[in-house]
């Protein structure tokens, strides 16, 4: 029952969230988004309490790190004379990331072979969707930075999908890395495409709070026995 009433927590309150950031709004943004990345962890510790292991252990440390980052990059916009806060931000995201490829990898353990098909698909794609939309994008120097973020992303995700289909990993952690893929390829189009839109920031937060509620339902099991 708890687990669906945080699911719910989630959902509302990055619904009101959401709400008042295309809105420009202020304190509220910043607390509503708190209080759902707040529930979001706390759905991660009710499952990994049910199925306790050291890859449950880790993707729930990325949970946390996924809060840390997103109190730290709401908190740059709120005082954007504080340089420090989107680096930390962003640094967190990243560790997430890394959380999460390690979970993974002590879960399902690790498939080189999966590996390097996911790095190759993940480079031929993310590098012929850059080139083709770099007329109409104003990346300046970081189109290669951006290029190799967009890269390991889709590797990543093309790698958890693989795991999923072919090694017996969560569907819902599968499920969850092709939502923070959307969510991130539509960040790059909001800050170098001139695409900062109601419709794609909605759609770009509203994929990104499904993406950390299916990884925390992940944590109930991450390896389908």
């Amino acid at each position: 029952m708890i687990k669906y009433i945080l699911i719910a927590m989630t959902a509302i309150f990055a619904t009101i969230f959401i709400f008042f950031k295309v809105r420009r709004r202020g304190g509220i943004v910043t607390a509503t988004k708190a209080i759902a990345a707040l529930s979001f962890v706390s759905l991660g510790f009710v499952m990994v309490s049910k199925s306790p292991a050291n890859a449950g252990l880790i993707m729930l440390f990325g949970l946390v790190l996924g809060m840390v980052g997103d109190i730290f990059l709401d908190a740059s916009h709120v005082c954007p004379e504080e340089k420090a806060f989107l680096p930390l931000g962003m640094a967190a995201f990243a560790i997430e990331h890394i959380a999460v490829f390690c979970a993974v990898t002590v879960a399902c353990g690790f498939h080189i072979l999966y590996f390097g098909i996911s790095l190759a698909f993940g480079a031929v794609t993310a590098l012929a969707v850059l080139f083709a939309v770099r007329k109409n994008m104003n990346f300046g120097e970081l189109f290669y930075p951006s290029a190799i973020y967009a890269s390991l992303l889709t590797a990543t995700m093309a790698y958890y999908i693989l795991m999923a289909v072919l090694g017996g990993l969560a569907v819902t952690l599968a499920i969850g890395a092709v939502l923070f893929f959307i969510s991130d390829f539509i960040i790059l189009f909001i800050l170098f495409g001139e695409k900062d839109t109601v419709k794609m920031n909605v759609f770009n937060l509203s994929t990104y709070f499904a993406a950390q509620i299916m990884y925390a339902l992940s944590l109930g099991g991450l390896v389908i026995k």
